[in-house]
């Protein structure tokens, strides 16, 4: 019999964790792969502990200085241009999946695993793979996983694709890893507090943030604002105008 191995990427937290517990159950071999990004959090010790607690070895890459080219400078450059970033598609593009990939290549890996909540489906008739909507819907993370290729869709797993988020609680507790659930988090993983403002502003020249006036389309000022960086176009919430109608940055 020819047992598949799997690299899957291991976060921490209880969607891979889970994953990987899938996998295993399956009758993969499986390995994690840590990614160090550069900011300080308990994902790397929470990882070893899974990697204890199943019993698999953990590999960890240093991405450091990638994390910050790709992912930060992309994150403050967005907000200083007035528009809403989505750092998570471009870390899964550049950072996570890139490097899953690129790694189980280089150690000889038959696929590699994540724990998003999506599927994969194999078209025999046209001979294509699809990229379909986890089950359950109120965590389907297909949406940041829309860049992959064909190539790259053969070559990836979804464990709880076709599982619900009480079911991969219940399949944690079972396994020893239900602290992990208690630490969900939807924040963003490298802004401290999720106070995405705080950071920009320590991630951009002081000419950036400097207050200065909220015109109208007229150039009749309307009041003032902290610093362009804290908004983004479309934004009505949080401009403090005193008005019988909405206005809305432009």
């Amino acid at each position: 019999m020819n047992i598949k191995k799997v690299l899957i990427g291991i976060s921490g937290g209880i969607d891979s964790s889970t994953a990987a517990a899938i996998l295993m159950k399956k009758g993969y071999t499986v390995e994690g792969l840590y990614i160090i990004n550069g900011f300080p959090n308990r994902g790397e010790a929470d990882a070893e502990f899974v990697a204890a607690q199943l019993k698999i070895p953990l590999h960890k890459i240093d991405l450091k200085d990638e994390f910050k080219r790709e992912v930060v400078d992309y994150f403050v450059a967005e907000y200083m241009d007035g528009r809403t970033p989505n750092p998570c598609i471009v870390c899964n593009k550049k950072i996570k999946f890139k490097y899953l990939l690129k790694k189980a290549r280089e150690w000889g890996f038959d696929y590699i695993a994540t724990g998003h909540y999506a599927r994969i489906e194999h078209d025999a008739r046209e001979n294509r793979f699809r990229l379909l909507k986890g089950i359950d819907r109120n965590k389907d993370q297909s949406y940041f996983l829309f860049f992959l290729s064909q190539g790259e869709l053969a070559k990836i797993l979804f464990p709880n694709g076709d599982k619900t988020k009480e079911d991969i609680k219940m399949m944690a507790s079972k396994i020893g890893l239900e602290s992990l659930a208690a630490k969900e988090s939807q924040e963003i993983c490298f802004v401290p507090d999720n106070n995405y403002r705080e950071f920009v502003r320590k991630n951009i020249k002081a000419v950036s943030y400097s207050p200065g006036n909220i015109v109208d389309r007229k150039g009749d000022i309307l009041g003032r604002h902290s610093g362009i960086y804290s908004y983004t176009i479309g934004q009505r919430r949080g401009l403090n105008i005193s008005s019988t109608h909405p206005y809305y940055v432009l």
